[in-house]
């Protein structure tokens, strides 16, 4: 009777555990499936974009070859390098967690993987080669206000693609490299661009008015191609004030990481950590591109934003060249890679205890010729940024 007794306890003791097991799985696979739903519904009802199978319908073992398949590229179709990027960070035990939670959705199971054909009436994938300066679309809007302060928005639509997406899509490499606004012929603001702005780009900045009637925007690209559009600035009879520095905007972190790349572009300069400096970005991004805003109090003629790209070295990522009145208080989206530091040193292997991210540096050039830099970090999640 004793080990009867005792054989029972043992069964129940190792039955707990095992139910405590799954559901700690099943809670980090929700957790790491709420990335996904954008794509294939909150339950994976859906097709994503069209082409996929409807997940929920697939086994635990299905949805792991599948994502093993993405991994080393033997299978998908037209969104396999796209796919590849969302999973290449999961871990063999997130991927377990999440082929669990998502199997569970649904009893209805597949009984092969074999994908259906593409839909053939379903608009074409689009490609880089869609977004041609002849056909760029620009969208502009000016607030001039009764002390001169002016408010600028734009937006171009236009891709951005890295080398490195670019070859994995196939197609040819796009980005816009330059941006110049005018006010009537007197240039404001020009603005340096690389394959590390978000596609269709929107730019916000503020300057003082010279009284002028238009503001234009012109916009060139890597093929040297351009597009322009002007407006005629809105006259307000309201009062601006000018941007002051946020005070509670998270401390910002003293590192030299960036500080090497800083000097070859900008010369064998000293930089000068400054808390005149407000560069605010997210703590953790979720999105394909990261919104950055810049604010300075100095006086400048130069602002240079750099990070790191693929391969783990540091570049120019956006540069804003001032001309006389234009305030340091610009906004945009950027793409970031992610990478995990210690000790201002880039870690080859991730290590979960380590706070991932990349180090975003600011440097504004003062019209006294000095160099003032600020720094944040950045972590990029799962299936964000330039992946």
């Amino acid at each position: 009777m004793y080990k009867l007794w005792l054989g029972l306890w043992l069964v129940a003791v190792l039955s707990v555990n095992t139910v405590l097991a799954d559901y700690q799985s099943m809670t980090e696979g929700h957790a790491l499936f709420k990335q996904c739903t954008g794509c294939h519904g909150q339950a994976g009802e859906r097709h994503a974009l069209g082409k996929s199978l409807v997940i929920n319908q697939m086994t635990k073992e299905q949805i792991v070859m599948s994502i093993e398949g993405y991994l080393d590229g033997t299978y998908g179709r037209s969104m396999k390098a796209l796919m590849k990027g969302q999973v290449s960070r999961l871990s063999k035990v997130e991927i377990e967690n999440i082929a669990a939670y998502v199997a569970s959705l649904n009893d209805n199971k597949l009984k092969s993987l074999v994908m259906p054909p593409e839909p053939k009436n379903l608009p074409p994938v689009r490609k880089a080669q869609k977004y041609l300066p002849d056909s760029m679309k620009m969208k502009l809007k000016s607030k001039r206000y009764s002390n001169n302060l002016t408010s600028v928005k734009a937006l171009v639509t236009h891709d951005s693609k890295t080398i490195k997406e670019a070859n994995d899509r196939e197609v040819k490499q796009y980005y816009l490299t330059k941006v110049v606004f005018k006010e009537d012929e007197q240039t404001i603001l020009e603005i340096k661009s690389t394959p590390y702005l978000s596609r269709n780009p929107i730019f916000k900045f503020k300057y003082q008015s010279y009284g002028g009637k238009r503001l234009s925007f012109i916009a060139y690209n890597n093929f040297g191609k351009r597009a322009e559009k002007s407006v005629v600035i809105q006259d307000k009879t309201s009062i601006k004030k000018v941007g002051s520095l946020e005070p509670n905007v998270r401390n910002k972190m003293t590192t030299s990481i960036n500080h090497l790349a800083i000097r070859e572009y900008l010369g064998d300069i000293k930089l000068i950590e400054s808390d005149k400096i407000q560069l605010i970005g997210p703590d953790v991004a979720n999105g394909s591109s990261v919104p950055i805003t810049v604010r300075s109090t100095i006086k400048a003629k130069r602002v240079t934003l750099f990070a790191m790209e693929e391969k783990g070295k540091t570049k120019m990522l956006v540069e804003w060249i001032l001309h006389q009145q234009t305030l340091v208080d610009f906004a945009l989206y950027i793409k970031l890679v992610n990478y995990a530091y210690h000790s201002d040193k880039l870690l080859v292997d991730y290590d979960e205890n380590v706070f991932p991210g990349n180090v975003v540096s600011a440097v504004v050039e003062g019209t006294d010729g000095k160099f003032y830099v600020s720094n944040i970090r950045v972590q990029v999640s799962i299936g964000g940024g330039d992946q």
